[in-house]
Formats: structure tokens, C-alpha cells, sequence
């Protein structure tokens, strides 16, 4: 027979495990309230009853609260799954709010070699011919601009939440894209052997329009 203080024992063994696997329980909801994890990285909890699909909007991350979650008492003493998703969506989210901070804060004029100033006039074209924009498009500044886009389009692909500077990003992301689509869509032609002419194809220039507004 189980004498009285054995069962005690495990009751409070019991008690304890519960008391852990509630606390478990409720650190999971936490972090999904954050973070948006893929349905193949949730395993056995893909059966879980009201489980969000995949292409619901996604939260926008809170660094501090993030932050707060993976200070849990909770992690000390059991291994979560998400807890590594975790960690790694707040490191990229703070270094894309960094780069995003070096973005805004670079001075693009500083390593232009271009220093003149544009015309002040409303025509894109100059009188002889040459194309202003292709100033910015084809300058120094206008290229590093598009590598630092680039890396952070990469990063901000990573991050399973939406962060606060996610849309400020997006707007510049456009833009840049918008400006390059204008270079790209400009042809010249130099008809019967004359002086060349830029030119744009109507759909291109339809489009162009379109697409600068809905910036």
C-alpha cells in the first residue's frame, strides 16, 4: 500500500504539472497574439480547435511586448517551440528598424557628384533633348538608394509581423519602384536620322499615371 505521505507527494507533483502546463499554455497564446507563425511550423498544433489560417493579416509587432514574453519565468523551465521563431522575428524586426533608421537618415546629396541644380521648369525635358530624370535614375545616390531597399525588402520578407515602420517603408518602396518604371518605360528614337526624341508607349505612360497616383 501507498502510505499517506507518498500520495501527498505526487499530488503535489500533479499539482505542479498543471500549474506548468497552463503556464506553457498561456505563454503560446501570447506569442500568436504578436506573431503570426505558419500553420508547418506549428506541428502537433495544427488540430488545435479556432486556429487562424495562414493568409489572415498579420499583427504588428510591439517590441516591448515581444520582449516582455521572452522574459517569461515559463522559458526557465520548459523548451517552447516558438520561443526560437520568437527570438529570431525580434532580431530582424530591430535590425530593420535600424536599417530602415540608416535609410531615412543617410545623405543622399553628400555623395552625389552631381551638384548642379535641376531646372525650374514643368517639362521633364530639357531644350536639348535630354531627359532630366535620368539624372537622379542613373546618379550614385539613386543606386545606393535601390541596394538599401532591396536589403531591407529581403529582411522585412523574414519578419512574421508587421512592424510600426513597415508602412513608412512600403511608401518608399513604391516610390522607388514608381521612378524606375518611368526610366525603364522611356525609349529614344531618332526618326529619318534626326535628332533623338524620347518617347513612351501608351500603355506605359497609362500605367505610369495610374500607378503614381494610387502613391
Amino acid at each position: 500500500p501507498i502510505d499517506s505521505k507518498t500520495v501527498g507527494n505526487l499530488q503535489q507533483v500533479i499539482l505542479r504539472v498543471q500549474d506548468l502546463h497552463l503556464a506553457a499554455n498561456m505563454w503560446q497564446e501570447e506569442v500568436s497574439s504578436v506573431l503570426s507563425i505558419p500553420t508547418s511550423e506549428r506541428g502537433k498544433e495544427s488540430d488545435r480547435e479556432n486556429q487562424e489560417p495562414e493568409h489572415t493579416v498579420r499583427p504588428k509587432l510591439s517590441f516591448m511586448q515581444l520582449a516582455n514574453i521572452l522574459k517569461d519565468p515559463i522559458l526557465l523551465k520548459i523548451a517552447m517551440p516558438r520561443e526560437v521563431a520568437a527570438r529570431e522575428v525580434l532580431e530582424k524586426a530591430k535590425k530593420f528598424e535600424q536599417l530602415l533608421y540608416n535609410l531615412l537618415g543617410t545623405d543622399y546629396n553628400h555623395i552625389s557628384t552631381d551638384k548642379a541644380p535641376y531646372p525650374d521648369t514643368k517639362s521633364m525635358v530639357g531644350e536639348d533633348g535630354r531627359f532630366y530624370l535620368y539624372r537622379l535614375t542613373e546618379s550614385l545616390p539613386f543606386e545606393t538608394l535601390k541596394v538599401s531597399v532591396e536589403e531591407l525588402v529581403h529582411l522585412c520578407s523574414e519578419i512574421a509581423a508587421d512592424t510600426l515602420g513597415e508602412k513608412v517603408f512600403e511608401w518608399i518602396r513604391q516610390c522607388v519602384k514608381w521612378i524606375q518604371s518611368v526610366h525603364d518605360a522611356v525609349g529614344e528614337q531618332a526618326p529619318f536620322g534626326g535628332t533623338a526624341r524620347i518617347f513612351l508607349q501608351t500603355k506605359d505612360a497609362t500605367d505610369i499615371l495610374s500607378n503614381g497616383n494610387q502613391i
